[in-house]
């Protein structure tokens, strides 16, 4: 007010539920290695796609989950609104900018981060020092028959 301007107040909302929302814990609590929440939900799904013992309806089936466990979680929307009708394959979060909508449709496929196996082998008998000078576990670059989380930490830890 020093300088003469009037600013009106600025609503701010409380995020602690929606975070509480993504980790599964509260955060007055140490949380767990190994994600729950949304978060552990989804990873969960991935794995399961990734080891091919997902089914055809994965992504439903995530939804399901998602709205079985957080359904009454106050930052959890089960049927968002678009456009004045209801998605049956959307989930919302409420966060402090307000409602966000995410379509399950894809979301697996799209969240597990799949390598290309000829990417991979390329990528596995490349020259480039960064490549050549990186190394796996017991000291060995990974293989194009590694699971791909491991030539994805071997990636970005060659700098690439």
């Amino acid at each position: 007010m020093g300088d003469g301007i009037i600013l009106p107040p600025v609503p701010t909302m409380d995020n602690t539920p929606c975070v509480e929302l993504l980790r599964g814990a509260p955060l007055s609590e140490h949380a767990s290695c190994k994600p729950g929440g949304l978060l552990g939900i989804m990873a969960k799904a991935c794995t399961s796609y990734k080891s091919g013992k997902a089914g055809e309806k994965k992504a439903e089936d995530m939804l399901q989950d998602l709205i079985s466990k957080f359904g009454a979680h106050p930052s959890f929307v089960a049927s968002p609104s678009q456009a004045g009708t209801s998605e049956r394959n959307l989930f919302g979060i409420n966060h402090y900018a307000g409602n966000c909508s995410y379509d399950v449709m894809s979301f697996i496929e799209k969240d597990a981060d799949l390598l290309d196996a000829t990417f991979v082998s390329l990528l596995c008998h490349s020259s480039d020092v960064c490549l050549s000078e990186g190394r796996g576990q017991n000291n060995q670059q990974p293989t194009p028959n590694d699971n791909n989380k491991r030539v994805v930490v071997f990636l970005c830890s060659s700098g690439i």
